[in-house]
């Protein structure tokens, strides 16, 4: 059943993404999930209000609920409903309100990839078989084990999303641009769902590869990783049926390095200088709450973008 609440204070938001707004504009309700609720502004961009602290990114804010809500679903919100962005208040047009005093900013740098410069290969291989089991409990489409392998079956999901991955992979080990945006391209709104497969995988994988540029410094490397994020935010912009609106977004972010803190912290536990198993294993169960395999498809393309091969390729 459907319920609207009274008029009034619906929560309080406590943090902020770098990126959500904080200029006076209206905006409209795009789409409304359980625990976060999509706004759009006139020139397209999209922002959330969100009720679990691990779906932070930088485009979101994490409110505090101040009633016994605790599903954005139940409030009878539409798409297309006008908000009103305030300094104070982000008000919506039937009534209920949500307050900004007192509320944090994140720092872009939370947001940013860290150096890649204590990668081990043992280690490597060995968060890659936790990340597999984790895939295999939660029964998810897209499973780190399968890709790596590189399985060849193109009538299957899993084979034809390995294919296009290696495409991109031997793109990036080659700096060849041309063959890694075509392993791009295939990958790009790949899947179903709100954020699909090939999406939430890329998102991963950018991160990869800014975290090994960060490692090479100035370099070739570093000049290639900005190529290709010009050649994705080019496909996002020219053309709006490649993906949905809400991984449009999350990957023009992405081209910017500005992730989820949720996949910083997870990216922070894969280049420790020493693999702490229980730290790692948290990171990955903070994930799990992302989607309902939206975080382990972005964590598979983060371990893939910093299989050993990328490194030992043009001096990174």
């Amino acid at each position: 059943m459907r319920t609207t609440w009274p008029d009034g204070p619906l929560g309080t938001i406590e943090v902020m993404g770098s990126r959500f707004p904080s200029s006076p504009r209206v905006l409209l309700v795009h789409s409304v999930f359980n625990t976060s609720l999509n706004l759009q502004d006139k020139d397209d961009g999209l922002c959330a209000l969100v009720m679990k602290a691990e779906q932070l990114h930088p485009c979101t804010a994490f409110m505090h609920s101040s009633t016994a809500c605790t599903q954005f679903s139940l409030l009878g919100l539409a798409r297309g409903q006008k908000v009103l962005l305030q300094e104070d208040r982000l008000s919506f047009d039937c009534g209920l309100w949500v307050s900004f005093v007192g509320s944090m900013r994140v720092h872009p740098n939370n947001e940013a990839a860290p150096a890649a410069c204590s990668l081990n290969n043992g280690n490597l291989t060995h968060m890659g078989a936790m990340l597999t089991k984790a895939q295999h409990d939660k029964g998810a489409v897209l499973v780190y084990d399968a890709i790596i392998h590189h399985r060849d079956d193109n009538h299957s999901f899993i084979g034809c999303f390995s294919h296009h991955a290696r495409v991109l992979l031997v793109g990036v080990q080659t700096r060849n641009l041309l063959t890694a945006e075509r392993g791009m391209q295939k990958l790009l709104g790949f899947g179903a769902g709100s954020t699909p497969v090939g999406d939430d995988f890329l998102c991963g994988f950018l991160l990869a590869l800014f975290m090994l540029a960060r490692s090479a410094g100035e370099g070739s490397f570093t000049d290639f990783v900005e190529a290709f994020t010009t050649q994705l935010r080019r496909l996002l912009y020219d053309s709006s049926q490649r993906t949905t609106d809400i991984s449009k977004r999350m990957l023009l972010l992405a081209c910017d390095n500005l992730f989820s803190q949720a996949l910083v912290a997870f990216a922070q536990t894969v280049c420790s200088d020493q693999l702490d198993e229980v730290q790692y294993a948290a990171a990955l169960q903070v994930l799990s709450g992302l989607g309902h395999s939206s975080g382990y498809d972005a964590a598979s393309g983060l371990l893939y973008g910093l299989l050993p091969e990328i490194m030992g390729k043009g001096g990174v």
